[in-house]
């Protein structure tokens, strides 16, 4: 039996952005004040992992877990659904968003820091 990567979703929402879109989502979580900033550090992680990876550059692209600890977890999912009804019309966006809500929803299969 395989266990499934739980960020293997959050992987491919990155990879099918522009670079412009991770742009955006990187300014986004550096500005979104009234949201979970836990989630926010979490999705600049992933764009500048993606943009990174991109440029050539490999380092390991952690888990929403390692940033987003258990008390935080709920305002972390009102957020999401906040930044889904907000950027509801932009595709790429909307799929990184849910692809962290569910490795969010997934429990790590190590010492939940760091995935694959």
């Amino acid at each position: 039996m395989t266990v499934d990567d739980p960020l293997d979703s959050v992987r491919a929402a990155l990879a099918a952005m522009s670079d412009d879109d991770l742009d955006e989502m990187h300014r986004m979580a550096q500005n979104g004040s009234q949201l979970s900033r836990p989630l926010l550090a979490f999705l600049a992680h992933g764009s500048v992992w993606e943009l990174s990876r991109r440029a050539g550059q490999s380092f390991e692209l952690h888990l929403p877990q390692a940033a987003i600890g258990a008390q935080e977890r709920d305002f972390a999912f009102l957020s999401l659904g906040q930044m889904l009804v907000d950027l509801r019309k932009r595709k790429p966006l909307v799929a990184l968003l849910t692809a962290t809500a569910e490795a969010l929803h997934a429990e790590p299969a190590n010492d939940g820091l760091t995935g694959h």
